[in-house]
């Protein structure tokens, strides 16, 4: 008897973890469709220094941290709450302004960096700072520049 009842309980947990195993597998694969859809959508030409820089200025506008998110460069431990990136593309959206297009790309003072104009204020500029790591381009700032020092630089694009 007690042999039975050992096996009823062995043959109902085994039954259990199974059930429990197939309805995470459904889940993750729920979750692999919404980041395909997600990913589909945020289609960006990476190698366009002009078309990461106008995605940029469409997230900051939208205050969206998820469309911001791909175009970071970010290492591990330098990860953002979704929270976090709102409250800073928020306060970014006054130096962007009703702007949605960068008019000229240039050289950055740094190795790998280029200098995308925003706008203008006095004999400031305004730019969104992006990285070059390997034929991709990352967002990594949003400054301003004296506007002397970014003409000096060598125009790349328009």
């Amino acid at each position: 008897m007690r042999f039975l009842i050992l096996l009823l309980a062995i043959l109902l947990s085994t039954n259990i973890a199974c059930n429990q195993a197939k309805e995470k597998e459904g889940d993750d694969k729920n979750v692999e469709a919404n980041d395909d859809s997600k990913s589909s959508k945020q289609t960006v030409n990476q190698n366009s220094p002009t078309a990461v820089a106008n995605q940029v200025l469409a997230a900051i506008q939208a205050a969206d941290p998820a469309a911001i998110k791909p175009l970071l460069l970010l290492k591990g431990e330098e990860q953002l709450t979704d929270e976090q990136l709102t409250m800073f593309l928020k306060g970014d959206q006054g130096t962007v302004a009703d702007v949605t297009e960068v008019t000229e790309v240039r050289r950055g003072f740094k190795q790998n960096e280029v200098l995308a104009k925003i706008r203008e204020a006095g004999d400031k500029v305004f730019v969104v700072v992006l990285t070059r790591t390997g034929d991709s381009y990352w967002f990594t700032d949003l400054t301003r520049r004296p506007l002397a020092d970014f003409e000096s630089q060598k125009k790349i694009e328009p």
